[in-house]
């Protein structure tokens, strides 16, 4: 499954860095986070999840899936506890990759995506593997071009992402360092603010921090 080495290689890149790029900053009244030019409204956020609901329980091979991945000691969903969070990490995570791919100059065709979806299974495998992280089958295409993307910059950028290539660890680890490189540029040309609701975007630690319960005015747009 695809979904595997595409999270293997995102993971891998966050978890070189120490240190962190959180920033407390305010965002819109009814938004769940604002991503350059664009805003994940609340609402539109609750709806993505309502739809997540439904189609996940209709569907055997996303819960199949997400045990296997969960057994093999990946973090899917993202926030296990949190349908919310672990949405809302994903819907930022296909934003900057879109930002990535402005910045490479990479562009990502319609074929390209049928035939990465042919060969991984069909509709049914990307679905399910879709579901496993919490988004609606609606983004499927999205998530695929995603897939795509990552892969491509990773390759371009020295990273083997073969799971049964001979590696050089020092290579690799240098050439991680590099995709994680342009991921925070392109994160930080988004200029990502998240609701304190749902934590906070940090892209050095995986993406988003856990939100902090506090009492305030306003628990959306104070950060």
């Amino acid at each position: 499954m695809f979904r595997t080495s595409f999270k293997a290689v995102v993971v891998a890149a966050a978890v070189l860095a120490a240190g962190t790029l959180t920033a407390c900053q305010p965002v819109k009244l009814g938004a769940a986070a604002t991503v350059g030019d664009q805003r994940i409204t609340i609402s539109q956020l609750e709806s993505v999840v309502e739809d997540w609901r439904r189609e996940y329980a209709g569907n055997p091979d996303a819960a199949q899936l997400q045990q296997q991945l969960q057994q093999q000691g990946q973090q899917v969903p993202f926030d296990p506890d949190s349908p919310v969070r672990s949405a809302l990490f994903q819907l930022i995570e296909i934003r900057v990759w879109d930002q990535v791919a402005r910045e490479k100059g990479i562009t990502v065709g319609r074929g390209q995506i049928d035939e990465l979806i042919a060969r991984n299974g069909g509709e049914r495998a990307i679905n399910a593997s879709l579901l496993a992280g919490s988004l609606p089958v609606r983004y499927s295409r999205d998530f695929v071009r995603s897939n795509i993307i990552v892969r491509t910059v990773a390759q371009q950028q020295g990273v083997a992402v073969d799971a049964q290539a001979t590696v050089d660890q020092q290579q690799q680890e240098q050439a991680l360092r590099r995709l994680q490189e342009t991921y925070l540029r392109a994160a930080g040309t988004l200029k990502i603010k998240i609701n304190p609701r749902y934590g906070s975007y940090d892209p050095r630690r995986a993406g988003m921090t856990p939100a902090v319960h506090t009492l305030s005015k306003n628990g959306s747009d104070i950060g």
